[in-house]
Parts: structure tokens; C-alpha cells; sequence
């Protein structure tokens, strides 16, 4: 895919190239399919390997997205500092505003993390087309606050990563600016 190149050098590590290719496909499916998607998740375990991951909250058949983003935040947090993971990716859908654009639209927000302390967002806007079919748009990305891997680096065994790069004054915590995460699938 020509987008994916355009993202591949905005990522510094090659795992995080993978997880994006393990969550893209997936999420343009169910978006296609079913119109929206509950947020989903993918670890590279500290082998390589990489395994995708829901998330359920128990008596709760209709969650919130954003309980359920914590709720994978948090689990992955958890096992990145047993190391047992890696790298990690959460893929929600958010309203945003592109580059070049003045107007929020909806995109698939893929929030990429990684041990040596890269953390990136990256979009692929779109548009709801007539009848059931997407209309997908270039990719775009941008820095963000790390929110499962910070903190854990000396634990997974990536010892002299570079210090995590959080000057960009654009990007806050839970995306890119004037990101947010849309309401409930269902």
C-alpha cells in the first residue's frame, strides 16, 4: 500500500511497522463490514511474536470505547513491565482533524508503543461514501505521549533506549491535537 511507506519513515522501529500492519487490514474490515469496531489491540511479545487482543468488560455488553482502551492501557502496561511484551498497538476510531483540513473527520487511530520509548499515533482518515462503502484517505502521524510502555524500558530489557522524545507541543496525552475517540459501537 502507498500509505503505509509514507508512515514507515515517520516510525523509527521496524516493530511498530509490523503491529501497523497486523491492525490496519483488521480494522478497515470491520469498519467495512460492520460500519464501526470496538477498539482492538496487538502485542509483539518479547520472542517477536505478534498476537492480536480484545478487550471485555464483564456484565458490560455495550462498553464504552473508552473503558475498554483503558482497560487494554492497562493490561498492556502490566505485561510490558513482567516483559512480556515488547510493543504494543491500540486501534480505536476518532474524530480528527488531517492536515490540510480545517474540519474533524473520523479516522482509525492506531496508538503504536514501543519499549525503547517510541510512541507514535497514526490515522487513516475516512469517509462514509453512499450506502455501506469507505472512502479511506492517506495516512498521517504524529508523536505521542507514551502511556503503557513509558516508565517500562529498564524492565523489558531495552537498556540505553533513547530517552523518549516529548517536546512536540502539539501532541497530547490520548492522541494527536484535537483528536477524540468516538462514541459506542452498537
Amino acid at each position: 500500500m502507498n500509505c503505509k511507506v509514507k508512515v514507515r519513515h515517520s516510525m523509527a522501529h521496524s516493530d511498530l511497522n509490523e503491529l501497523l500492519d497486523a491492525l490496519l487490514p483488521m480494522a478497515e474490515k470491520l469498519l467495512t463490514v460492520q460500519g464501526e469496531f470496538y477498539p482492538i489491540g496487538v502485542v509483539m511479545l518479547s520472542d517477536g511474536e505478534i498476537r492480536h487482543v480484545g478487550a471485555k468488560m464483564e456484565g458490560d455488553d455495550h462498553p464504552s470505547s473508552q473503558s475498554l482502551i483503558d482497560l487494554l492501557t492497562v493490561t498492556f502496561e502490566r505485561e510490558a513491565t513482567k516483559g512480556k511484551i515488547r510493543a504494543a498497538g491500540i486501534c480505536y476510531d476518532v474524530l480528527t482533524i488531517p492536515p490540510g483540513k480545517r474540519q474533524r473527520q473520523d479516522a482509525i487511530c492506531f496508538g503504536l508503543e514501543h519499549c525503547l520509548g517510541e510512541a507514535i499515533d497514526v490515522y487513516r482518515p475516512y469517509v462514509k461514501g453512499g450506502g455501506v462503502a469507505f472512502q479511506f484517505e492517506d495516512i498521517f502521524a504524529s508523536k505521542r505521549m507514551p502511556q503503557f510502555a513509558e516508565g517500562v524500558r529498564l524492565y523489558v530489557g531495552c537498556r540505553g533506549a533513547p530517552a523518549h522524545l516529548s517536546d512536540d507541543e502539539t501532541c497530547r496525552e490520548g492522541g494527536a491535537p484535537n483528536s477524540i475517540p468516538t462514541g459506542n459501537p452498537g
